[in-house]
């Protein structure tokens, strides 16, 4: 009997494409340092990064830091894990639509359906992530300056936005390597079933929290694997 998509993240995964050009990710068994060392050297982390820094200098120059700002930060660490699984199961997974008969998909979602096509490329190009660092951003500004009103508190938000995306590209971007080790074990098995038994479960990224809220934490036997799946890197026979 083959029990599909259970030994997925187990198994050994197909050697990751090149990122760049002249860059090629480190090699199975490699240690836990070379991973965030070659993820550091990337140009699209160093760019969020960059934009990080710049937000905290601005924050810091703004001034006028007070205990709501802390309660901020608070409210927003305790609300990720059920934002992150709105954004990855809602947004990243929204599909085309038809309008005045043209085809219109957002941008996201349709970087995010090619990623689902061929999981193992690891290819990123910087436009694509400059417009969705530049989309998270707006959509992070607007209601916040529009809601609290104040420059300040719009920047403390948004430092936490854009750091939460930075530890969203390095953990996506861990478990799509030939890492092994502990870190992120648990989240890495759940992601990869996501991609090779049923995309809609296992919504988690940096942790598997939101889809215990939102009960698409399954055990893989209990869900089917969707045809539309590519095949997994490996499978259980028993």
């Amino acid at each position: 009997m083959v029990q599909q998509g259970a030994e997925v993240a187990s198994g050994p995964m197909p050697e990751p494409r090149k990122i760049q050009a002249d860059l090629n990710p480190p090699p199975a068994d490699s240690p836990f340092r070379d991973y965030l060392v070659f993820f550091l050297k990337l140009p699209i982390p160093l760019v969020i990064f960059v934009v990080l820094v710049a937000l905290i200098v601005a924050r810091v120059i703004v001034g006028g830091f007070t205990m709501l700002d802390l309660w901020l930060i608070i409210g927003l660490v305790a609300a990720y894990p059920v934002l992150e699984w709105f954004i990855h199961r809602v947004i990243l997974h929204s599909r085309p639509h038809e309008i005045a008969g043209r085809t219109v998909e957002f941008p996201p979602a349709r970087n995010h359906r090619a990623h689902h096509e061929s999981p193992e490329d690891l290819t990123k190009t910087l436009p694509d992530t400059t417009r969705n660092l530049l989309i998270i951003m707006l959509g992070t500004a607007i209601p916040t300056f529009v809601i609290l009103r104040d420059v300040g508190y719009g920047l403390t938000v948004m430092c936490f936005v854009v750091a939460a995306l930075l530890a969203y590209e390095w953990s996506h971007y861990l478990m799509h390597t030939t890492y092994r080790g502990p870190v992120l074990r648990k989240v890495r098995k759940a992601h990869l079933l996501h991609h090779y038994h049923n995309e809609r479960y296992w919504q988690g990224i940096v942790t598997r929290i939101g889809d215990f809220i939102m009960r698409t934490n399954p055990s893989p036997e209990d869900v089917p694997r969707l045809p539309t799946a590519p095949p997994p890197p490996q499978v259980a026979i028993g």
